[in-house]
């Protein structure tokens, strides 16, 4: 047993990458699995996997009768005879790097003819060329420094993740202490935002941002509009706050649909000056969320949307946590709590009105410890959503926690561009000048937004990576005050 002569390797990490250029595909090995191919004493289960990969001797077939399968990630520009897709040696803290490979007319008329489930033959034969012809074009598209196609033995079933990115060496480590340092965004939200029209779209994509659109999978509303049902009955003499408000859309949004007064709450400077511009009908107020400057009862309802992670996570030995932990009912553990959320809930308690009501918002889990997010430029961690419910408890609140795709009532099934399709979009949009909005596409509202056409695009059910977070991640809990 021995690997296939036309194999290349290169080192990645603490692994190694074999890789196959005659079908488009590899795989990243250990060195123990290294000597057991040199020693003939591989497992039948790996054994199976290498060679369906065209790793070993004498495991590739007839390749026109191979599937062309194209990498998700990558598109073609017609009007401009070239492909865009991802640069596998450069990967960044928010993704790849893309570049652009040249297109003859041949070229652009077989990867136009690819469907993902024709073959080499087929494409062959449809373009009245030889299968070398095409296999000629292929090899280009199939090196380490491209990876833009695969060869499959058939059509596949679902897309499996060797698809979705190019095998590439690890991304940069942002070098933050992600264990228990704990996390502090004060000056970050004072200083380091600067451009409040696209700050959502280049640097901290939200939910509420991506559909800030009319949308299939909020049944053709904004987000703002369905977000206005959860707030129960809201009159002309009730003040509504928002805290944490973001480009200033969910406050356009929901002023529009409801008659209170509309007061907006955010630290940063920036994204209050942006926010004017957007809705100028509110009320805008410099403030922080754990110390909210408002009288003791006296706001009707309140939102905050997915600015949870933005307040403090502490370490267990920091100060103000062991008597909340006493007070609360909260188990100690050796992980970070988010003290900055728990001192919201505090706030929200100390400036609701009898019969008050409010919802908030942010990715996390029930009961799991926290956890940062890895693709941001500063350091969001997780919500523990069951701590949060005990210190409403304990404040006076009655709390109802749901996952976020329930109170919105999304229609799951509704499609929207899928992630590696949206990051070749957008890095295409930038290469040329043009600002692309992190929105959750559909092929209409795409269409529409790109300056020239791109083929493919791929498009997926909301429950799958798009240019805004998961929803699956996500969680709402209504507070509401006796």
């Amino acid at each position: 047993m021995s690997l296939h002569q036309q194999v290349i390797s290169w080192p990645l990490a603490e692994r190694t990458v074999l890789w196959q250029p005659l079908l488009g595909r590899g795989l990243a090995v250990h060195d123990e699995t290294l000597q057991a191919i040199a020693k003939s004493e591989l497992p039948p289960p790996l054994r199976r996997r290498l060679s369906s990969l065209g790793l070993l001797k004498d495991t590739i077939q007839d390749r026109a009768y191979a599937v062309i399968v194209r990498m998700r990630g990558v598109t073609a520009l017609p009007q401009r005879h070239c492909l865009w897709h991802p640069l596998p040696n450069q990967p960044g803290p928010g993704g790849f790097a893309y570049g652009r490979t040249e297109l003859t007319e041949l070229g652009l008329a077989v990867w136009l003819a690819i469907t993902d489930t024709k073959t080499v033959s087929d494409v062959a034969d449809k373009l009245t060329v030889s299968c070398g012809d095409v296999l000629q074009i292929l090899a280009e598209w199939m090196g380490p420094n491209v990876q833009a196609v695969q060869l499959r033995p058939a059509p596949l079933k679902r897309v499996d993740p060797t698809l979705l990115a190019p095998l590439s060496p690890p991304r940069p480590d942002l070098g933050r202490d992600r264990v228990g340092t704990g996390t502090d965004l004060l000056a970050y939200h004072q200083d380091a935002i600067t451009d409040g029209s696209t700050h959502f779209d280049d640097r901290e994509t939200t939910i509420a941002h991506s559909y800030a659109e009319p949308h299939p999978a909020l049944h053709g509303e904004r987000y703002g509009a369905r977000l206005a049902r959860v707030l129960g009955d809201v009159t002309p003499d009730m003040v509504l706050a928002e805290v944490g408000c973001g480009t200033g859309e969910l406050a356009r949004d929901l002023s529009s649909v409801v008659s209170a007064v509309y007061v907006r709450v955010d630290l940063s400077p920036e994204l209050l000056r942006h926010q004017a511009t957007v809705c100028s009908a509110t009320h805008g107020v410099m403030g922080d969320a754990t110390a909210l400057p408002f009288a003791d009862g006296s706001i009707d309802r309140l939102i905050s949307n997915e600015i949870l992670a933005d307040l403090a996570a502490v370490p267990p030995e920091a100060l103000g946590v062991a008597e909340r932990l006493d007070t609360y009912g909260i188990a100690a553990w050796q992980h970070l709590y988010n003290l900055g959320s728990w001192r919201f809930l505090e706030e929200i308690a100390r400036v609701l009105t009898p019969n008050g009501r409010a919802w908030v918002s942010e990715f996390g889990t029930v009961d799991a410890p926290p956890q940062e997010t890895t693709h941001l430029d500063h350091p969001e961690v997780s919500i523990t959503f069951a701590h949060l419910e005990a210190v409403a408890r304990g404040v006076g609140l009655v709390a109802t926690l749901k996952p976020l795709h329930e109170w919105l009532e999304v229609d799951r099934s509704a499609v929207h561009i899928s992630r590696p399709s949206w990051q070749a979009a957008r890095a295409w949009s930038r290469a040329n000048g043009h600002h692309l909005q992190a929105r959750a596409y559909t092929p209409s509202t795409l269409a529409d937004a790109l300056a020239e056409p791109m083929v493919p695009l791929h498009f997926v059910p909301v429950t799958e990576p798009g240019p805004s977070p998961l929803w699956s991640r996500f969680w709402g809990l209504l507070l509401e005050k006796a």
